[in-house]
């Protein structure tokens, strides 16, 4: 079982970010919750603290990102395009959930070229994510 350590959320709406640490701090299966405003600044977030040649400066790799589709300056699926252009510096695998209020067949079928753990629905609860988290045998779920 993997244990996760630090999440990364990816949204530019707060009250959706707000919501989904308030979920994540109830359910207590990390200690680090981050939040970034869209996909370019998750790409520096994971270049600045993923990839080995750029140190950690005090923030821990996210094992988990939970990333919108739809955002200003770099959408999901531009972000997740880049990502996979990354060198990392770990054995453990990063979880991605899709968390999104699009419902678009498009959206759901392009998603699936890409190599992530989830697509969720917004608004996200714990349920849901309790469930996304159980199917890849995530460590120190409570309740």
């Amino acid at each position: 079982m993997q244990k996760i350590e630090c999440v990364l959320l990816v949204d530019d709406d707060f009250a959706s970010n707000y919501l989904t640490e308030m979920i994540i701090q109830d359910m207590n299966f990390t200690s680090q919750v981050y939040s970034v405003r869209d996909g370019k600044a998750a790409l520096e977030f994971m270049q600045n603290h993923c990839v080995p040649a750029k140190g950690n400066n005090g923030y821990q790799c996210p094992d988990l990102i939970l990333l919108d589709i739809n955002m200003p300056v770099m959408d999901g699926f531009e972000f997740l395009d880049e990502y996979e252009k990354l060198q990392f510096n770990r054995q453990e695998p990063i979880f991605i959930i899709l968390l999104t209020t699009s419902t678009n067949l498009r959206d759901v079928e392009k998603a699936k070229k890409y190599k992530v753990s989830g697509y969720l629905e917004k608004p996200l609860s714990d349920e849901k994510l309790k469930k996304a988290l159980a199917q890849y045998n995530i460590e120190g779920l409570t309740g």
